[in-house]
């Protein structure tokens, strides 16, 4: 191999190993704000008093029968600071056995098929299964440098049990929720089996640090509510962002190192 030619191939290593996060849930934007719309797509046997829920877009949603009349209903909303959950009332129950389509969000329609009746038994409260905590993202550079733009992001990540359709998180008693409507400011919202808490390059739920008391509720899709739970002290991590060379050695710097090392060994023979 051309001396050239060997240079680059290690070059291009380093700059590989840069985007390897030693964290990458914490850096994975994927744990941002989801756009989604329920009932899912192909659903059956949905309640006759389902309402239609969308997230991730400011407009909709609406709903149509199978002859594509429009249904009449009201729009609610539940905000928080990651984005905002919008929600469809009808006027009406729905008629059973007719198949209905829901307009807004992602994939932007959903059409699923009602059951014989509604639903009111309140979802289970969730519960927390487990904590992590991510005090900082975690890119690093081979040639010493700092790939952070900021030096106090953290991120409390929650595993939430008996998880309904969207999970309620209330931080301090910051959220104002009327559970009838429902609509309201809510600390932190998710339809995830995880709820994140703090800031990172894509996520920004929380600015607090510290102590905080943390209670959780469940909204199903007929918009039966669950209550809040008792309150848990929970705390997101002040501890700065850990960038420098380190990072390469730990993201596979010494596995790229032998490769290199194999292709020298080549080219002398």
């Amino acid at each position: 191999m051309p001396r050239h030619a060997f240079c680059l191939f290690v070059f291009s290593a380093q700059c590989l190993a840069l985007a390897l996060p030693t964290k990458a849930e914490a850096c994975s934007c994927l744990a941002a704000s989801v756009e989604f719309i329920a009932p899912a797509d192909g659903a059956v046997d949905v309640p006759t008093n389902t309402r239609i829920w969308i997230g991730g877009v400011d407009t909709g949603p609406w709903l149509r029968d199978a002859s594509g009349a429009e249904v009449a209903g009201t729009v609610s909303s539940l905000r928080s600071r990651a984005g905002i959950v919008r929600i469809f009332t009808p006027d009406a129950p729905l008629r059973p056995g007719v198949t209905y389509t829901g307009y807004g969000g992602s994939p932007g329609s959903a059409t699923f098929t009602v059951g014989s009746g509604p639903d009111t038994t309140p979802p289970a409260l969730p519960s927390i299964t487990s904590r992590q905590h991510y005090p900082g993202r975690t890119f690093g550079t081979a040639f010493g440098g700092s790939s952070c733009d900021s030096g106090d992001d953290r991120l409390l990540t929650l595993d939430i049990a008996d998880r309904a359709m969207l999970t309620l998180v209330d931080i301090n008693e910051t959220s104002n929720l009327n559970a009838s409507v429902p609509e309201g400011p809510i600390s932190v919202m998710s339809v995830e089996h995880t709820v994140n808490i703090g800031r990172t390059a894509c996520i920004n739920t929380w600015e607090g640090t510290g102590d905080m008391g943390v209670r959780l509720a469940a909204f199903d899709i007929a918009g039966n509510f669950s209550g809040w739970s008792e309150e848990s002290a929970e705390v997101v991590e002040t501890v700065g962002c850990s960038c420098d060379s380190t990072s390469f050695r730990q993201a596979g710097g010494p596995l790229l190192a032998a490769l290199g090392l194999g292709l020298l060994m080549r080219r002398r023979r």
